[in-house]
């Protein structure tokens, strides 16, 4: 499966990823993809909380592509919630259009390639991710891990 995430970033943080290239980097949060290439737009609420100003030389456009290769007996990276309606009817994606896939907090990817390129008149940065597959979900290795230690006495603090 092929996913996709757009943002516009600041020339440090776009670096960043620059610096990881051929190196696992971690998403620690709900990360909203996309299984279509979709139009994009930062919000309004998107540019205050990133601080981006339309004449800001700074920021970057950058195409996430997320590559995922399921092996038998992994755990899914995400969920697809694309056009699926909750109990109460209403779509759970807020844009249901846009083929939503929600990455799991903790997902790891590999960056494998970072390229330039012009799209629909605007240079954009390309970063092409391989998610890699897992065989448990850390966060529940972690609770169980703490829980045995605490219930056990050997809860170092």
């Amino acid at each position: 499966m092929t996913l996709y995430r757009f943002i516009n970033c600041s020339k440090i943080d776009f670096y960043s990823y620059k610096l990881n290239l051929n190196h696992i980097v971690c998403f620690p949060s709900i990360t909203s993809t996309s299984s279509k290439i979709i139009k994009f737009k930062p919000s309004s609420n998107a540019k205050k909380v990133n601080n981006i100003n339309i004449h800001n030389e700074d920021i970057l456009n950058v195409k996430m592509v997320f590559t995922y290769k399921h092996e038998s007996d992994n755990k899914s990276p995400g969920i697809i919630i694309e056009n699926k309606k909750g109990h109460d009817g209403h779509y759970i994606s807020k844009f249901p259009n846009e083929n939503e896939v929600i990455l799991f907090p903790f997902t790891f990817a590999r960056i494998s390639k970072i390229e330039s390129s012009m799209e629909n008149e605007n240079q954009i940065q390309i970063i092409y991710f391989d998610i890699i597959n897992r065989k448990d979900y850390l966060e529940y290795t972690l609770r169980d891990n703490y829980e045995k230690r605490f219930l056990f006495g050997k809860l170092d603090i």
